[in-house]
């Protein structure tokens, strides 16, 4: 049996998208949670929350084997202005990745659901 969800999700994420493209008032909400529901980005955030660190730390740090998935993440939240990326000048070239002022407001409000979470799964 063919199960359907009971609403069009292409049809809610295009009134979204459309919402957000004519500026309501909730546009950049739709946006940011669009933002976060992107795979790894919640686990960035806070991974980043301490201090900056190389790419391979956060991929150490989070198990992530995934390198195409991690590196569109970093790029997306860097186009938010959640992450900022510096060009190292060592030998070879390393980059390495740091919140934003908002990036660690939002990381400092997302920490609290981060614990609450893994309290249960404890």
């Amino acid at each position: 049996m063919d199960i359907k969800p009971h609403v069009d999700i292409k049809k809610k994420q295009m009134a979204i998208a459309a919402e957000a493209a004519s500026g309501g008032e909730w546009a950049y909400v739709h946006k940011l949670f669009a933002v976060l529901a992107k795979k790894w980005s919640v686990s960035i955030l806070l991974t980043l929350f301490p201090g900056q660190l190389r790419f391979s730390e956060i991929q150490k740090e989070m198990q992530c084997t995934n390198t195409k998935t991690l590196t569109l993440t970093l790029k997306l939240l860097e186009e938010e202005g959640l992450i900022g990326r510096e060009v190292l000048d060592t030998r070879p070239p390393g980059v390495q990745y740091g919140l934003t002022e908002s990036g660690r407001s939002l990381a400092e409000q997302l920490y609290p659901l981060w614990k609450w979470i893994n309290d249960r799964c404890d």
